[in-house]
């Protein structure tokens, strides 16, 4: 989709005028990156700089302008982050995030999540795979005593919020959910393309549904369709 996307606007940003060549542009920059490390930059920093646009449309033409940047000059200035982040923090964060994700459900087997990365380089040899948290959880050894059901009649009804096309955490998950958990709504922000959608997006729709479910407990009478906006243009 961003080759798509950058190939459309080939006169702002550089890259190539068809798909192959904005593919190329992309592999030609972390080739050369594994390849040659600039200032501790390559192939592994890249695939994060690229992992971190791709979730927010809005980072789409800055990720862009530094692979044009790259291949023009060498400069890996536009594809390092800009925000400076507490190295404690960060990882106290990190730490935290995979806790509760290897302490929610079951881990896969180091086979599972090997047959995983196999599928994903059939379907593409240069997969972004650094997004992948769930090979931690393979190897973590704690098992809470007691995880919660499931679908039980008993929970309070839930109100999941999705964007359409999210790279991060794909929609048909919030879809099983929904069809697992009696009496849940989706609110589903259509035609966007980002990771994080409710009070991130600035949409009215998702927003008034969601915060009408937390300040009041409301729950819609049945799933929730937003317009959302589109590629960004550059």
């Amino acid at each position: 989709m961003f080759f798509a996307w950058a190939a459309r606007h080939e006169e702002r940003l550089g890259l190539g005028a068809g798909v192959a060549e904005v593919r190329d542009a992309y592999a030609r920059t972390r080739g050369r990156l594994a390849s040659r490390p600039q200032d501790g930059f390559g192939a592994a920093e890249f695939d994060r700089a690229v992992y971190r646009a791709l979730g927010r449309t809005e980072r789409w033409t800055g990720l862009a302008d530094g692979i044009r940047a790259y291949l023009r000059d060498g400069s890996t200035e536009l594809l390092r982050p800009k925000e400076s982040f507490d190295s404690r923090g960060s990882r106290t964060y990190e730490s935290a995030n995979r806790t509760v994700k290897c302490a929610d459900g079951p881990a896969p087997s180091p086979a599972r999540v090997v047959t995983d990365l196999r599928r994903a380089r059939r379907s593409d040899p240069r997969p972004v795979l650094t997004g992948m948290e769930a090979s931690v959880c393979a190897y973590w050894h704690h098992q809470p005593a007691l995880r919660t059901r499931l679908g039980s009649p008993k929970a309070p009804r839930v109100l999941l919020v999705a964007s359409e096309h999210d790279p991060v955490t794909p929609i048909e998950g919030a879809r099983q959910l929904t069809r697992r958990l009696p009496g849940s709504r989706l609110v589903t922000l259509h035609d966007d393309y980002s990771h994080g959608v409710f009070a991130s997006r600035g949409n009215a729709c998702v927003d008034d549904a969601a915060s009408a479910y937390l300040i009041h407990g409301t729950v819609p009478a049945a799933d929730v369709n937003c317009a959302g906006p589109g590629l960004p243009t550059p």
